[in-house]
Order: C-alpha cells, then structure tokens, then sequence
C-alpha cells in the first residue's frame, strides 16, 4: 500500500494567513486556493491518477508521506514523494512530468537536480499549478514576498506566456514555457523586480536573461 498524508482539518483563517492578502490585481483568492487543495483526495481517486502513480511505484519505488516545511505550505491529502535513483537524462524527467499532466496531476522536481543524481519529486493530484504553490507555501521571506504574491505573479505570467510548472520548493518555483516566450525584454525586467536573485547566478543583467529566457524556453526564481 502507497502511505497518504492524512490533512490536517484546514479552516480558510489558516490559508489566508499562509497567503496573505491576495493582491486585488489576482482573480484568485485564499478560499478557491483551499478548496482546490481540499480536493487531493478526492482527486486521488481518479482512474488516471490511480494508474500514473503504480507506474511511478514500478519506476521508483514505494512513495513516502510527503509535507511542506515547517511554517511552509500545507499538508495536504494524498501527496506524495518518490526518489528516482540516478537519473541520468532531463528528458527522463521531462516524459514523467508530462505523463503526470496528461493523467490530470503535477508531478513536480523538489529539489535541485543534475544528470547522475537522484531525482526528488513530488505527486500532486492536481492539474492545478497554483494550488502545488500553495500547497509547498513557496515565498521569499528575505524579499517580504508572500505566497500569495508568488501565486498571482505566476498567474500573470501563465496568462501572458502559458507555462508548465516543473520545479517547486519553499523559497524556489521553475517551469518551462508551452511556446516561444512573448515580450521576453519586459519579462526579464519584471522577473528580477519580483526576484532580485535571478541575477545572482549566471545572467549579468535583464538583458543577458531575457536571452536566456528566450533560448532555454524555461525559468527558475529563487528567493534564498
């Protein structure tokens, strides 16, 4: 048997202090937030998530109770975590994580990977990407940036350039854009305004990131 996390009873005082006060500028708020990840269970349930996460225990192993970091997130049903040992291919990673969304679920990098090493990831049955944020309760303390500022700046990005997400922790969120990334310029600037970091490794500039951003088609913002 696949352990599950058993939720916690959640009240909507407890994701709105999580969140935050949701900027009036996201059509979100802290009750469809908690409703959506209230759904886990029920969502678990689902003959195509059922059959992804066998595939994934063939693949990987038994799956362990999985939970966000203390004073992070929230627990939530039916999430749960796997370790594929000495993956040696990104694409590896990128078939699952598409396998997970064609069986309606985020199937997401918990932390930081490289070719060789173990994978760590997280099972979220969910095909909603914000709900995975606040469930992880992904923020940058050190910024004054809440998970709620997190989820209504995605939410902006996903309408202007649709994303998947693939990488999700406490102080970090990546994804990987559907197409070709549109006003790149402007996104560049507007993602090291929200995430200063951006430009700690690798880029010199919003000029050298929006290069980036355009050849990679994909993102990462850290908030350490």
């Amino acid at each position: 048997m696949i352990p599950t996390l058993r939720t916690r009873s959640s009240s909507t005082r407890e994701i709105a202090a999580l969140l935050g006060d949701v900027p009036a500028a996201s059509d979100r708020s802290a009750d469809a937030e908690l409703r959506e990840i209230n759904q886990f269970a029920k969502n678990a349930r689902r003959p195509e998530y059922v059959r992804f996460r066998k595939r994934l225990v063939e693949r990987c192993g038994p799956a362990r109770r999985w939970a966000p970091l203390p004073d992070h997130g929230l627990p939530a049903a039916e999430v749960v975590a796997f370790k594929l040992a000495g993956c040696k291919r990104q694409r590896t990673l990128e078939n699952l994580q598409e396998e997970a969304r064609k069986a309606g679920c985020h199937l997401i990098l918990a932390d930081p990977w490289a070719p060789g090493e173990d994978a760590a990831l997280v099972l979220f049955p969910t095909d909603d990407k914000l709900a995975v944020v606040a469930a992880v309760g992904t923020e940058g303390a050190n910024y004054r940036v809440q998970t709620a500022q997190v989820i209504a700046w995605l939410e902006k990005l996903d309408a202007e350039n649709p994303f998947h997400l693939v990488f999700c922790d406490h102080e970090s969120v990546g994804g990987t854009f559907v197409s070709a990334v549109k006003g790149v310029r402007k996104l560049a600037e507007r993602m090291v305004e929200f995430c200063p970091s951006c430009l700690d490794e690798g880029p010199d500039d919003t000029g050298e990131l929006a290069l980036v951003l355009k050849k990679r088609r994909s993102f990462l913002m850290r908030w350490d």
